[in-house]
């Protein structure tokens, strides 16, 4: 897939902010560039706001692995990636063929290791939403 200047831009963008510690940056730009050609930015929001929902449940899950009760916390992580992975088919849908079938081999699967490649997709989720947070502030000012 090509991407677009603006989408280059904007990944690039992010991997500064996150001090080069993006770990899906081509899957990250696909939603991005998908969504931004459809003219679909709510639904790239939604998986954008999931993202950042599984991030955080999963830090506070490594935090609190031996502290205690976290079956709460497991039962919304679990809520939140079967929504992620919703919301992403229907994306997907969008797809080209080929990526299509690496997205759901990938990500859309129900395994250990899509669960896993869905958190490191939510970690650079989770760094847009933190952006997207930040600019709002800066325009509160």
């Amino acid at each position: 897939m090509t991407f677009s200047d603006d989408t280059i831009n904007v990944i690039n963008y992010l991997d500064v902010f996150s001090n080069y510690s993006l770990r899906k940056k081509q899957d990250v730009s696909v939603l991005l560039e998908v969504s931004a050609s459809l003219n679909i930015a709510d639904k790239f929001n939604q998986i954008i706001f999931l993202g950042k929902s599984i991030w955080n449940l999963y830090q506070t899950i490594r935090r609190s692995s031996n502290n205690g009760d976290i079956s709460l916390v497991e039962k919304e992580i679990l809520i939140s990636f079967q929504e992620f992975q919703k919301n992403l088919e229907i994306l997907s849908a969008n797809f080209s063929p080929e990526i299509q079938n690496r997205f759901k081999s990938v990500y859309l699967q129900d395994t250990e290791g899509c669960f896993k490649n869905t958190i490191d997709l939510s970690h650079d989720l989770s760094i847009f939403k933190d952006i997207q947070i930040e600019e709002l502030r800066k325009n509160k000012k």
